[in-house]
């Protein structure tokens, strides 16, 4: 059984078609890249997948079981956690209670004791922050855990949503450009930080993402999407030497990658 499978799956918006037919699977301990030129249709999957829209048709399939038109809560309950491709970080929350923010809603008390200062609250509170502080230290910032993250270089946001995204332990990362706006520098550091994350969750990885550097060292398995299509799929080399992505990318004029 597969961890993820998209059966089908399309969305249309008026009358333009964001995804026609798309078809795509994912195991546990797997890191799978979904690419294609801006406007292909790579983050309205990610927003179906997600909860954020519903799909028009298909099946969204996870261990077994079909999250299709589910609530953002409960597919997050699942174990599916995402980033986005612009960073969003609360304004007026520290660093590490932007982490710790996940982990209200696995908490076992109700809203009258949430506003109390009760014994379940007080200890719920004290575990979330010791594992906010767990993740801050295993993504290499917790010395910046009470700053205010609109503060810091722009490559450490992108690891404080990162921390975000892995406070649950979930098992399916979903990163949507996680390296836009990195610099060469930062983007190695990220690649072998993935690497060192899914040695140690397990998890599997959706990533879509325009940099190859960080696909090809990444990725088991390549999706193609160019208009609301799937065009091609296969291991990151086969990708690089398909003549219609070249196409797609780059046009047939140019030939060659």
């Amino acid at each position: 059984m597969m961890l993820l499978e998209i059966q089908n799956l399309a969305k249309s918006f008026g009358g333009v078609k964001a995804l026609q037919d798309v078809s795509l699977s994912i195991d546990s301990d797997e890191i799978v890249a979904v690419i294609g030129p801006n406007g292909a249709g790579k983050t309205t999957m990610f927003n179906l997948i997600s909860g954020i829209y519903r799909p028009d048709s298909g099946d969204i399939v996870f261990e077994g079981k079909s999250i299709k038109g589910k609530p953002q809560h409960e597919i997050a309950k699942v174990g599916i956690s995402r980033t986005f491709q612009n960073v969003r970080l609360f304004r007026g929350l520290k660093v590490i209670e932007n982490v710790m923010t996940p982990l209200d809603a696995l908490g076992k008390y109700t809203i009258i004791e949430a506003m109390l200062p009760v014994s379940s609250k007080i200890h719920t509170d004290k575990t979330n922050r010791r594992l906010a502080e767990e993740v801050l230290e295993i993504v290499g910032i917790s010395a910046y855990k009470d700053w205010q993250p609109l503060n810091l270089p722009y490559g450490l946001q992108r690891r404080v949503e990162l921390a975000r995204a892995i406070v649950t332990v979930p098992k399916l990362l979903m990163l949507d450009e996680p390296a836009a706006g990195l610099n060469p520098s930062e983007m190695s550091d990220f690649i072998r930080l993935i690497r060192q994350l899914k040695e140690r969750y397990r998890f599997g990885v959706l990533i879509i993402e325009h940099r190859m550097q960080v696909v090809n060292e990444l990725s088991k398995c390549v999706y193609v999407l160019n208009f609301g299509n799937l065009l091609a799929f296969g291991t990151p080399n086969e990708i690089g030497n398909n003549p219609d992505v070249i196409r797609a990318y780059i046009g047939e004029e140019n030939g060659g990658c």
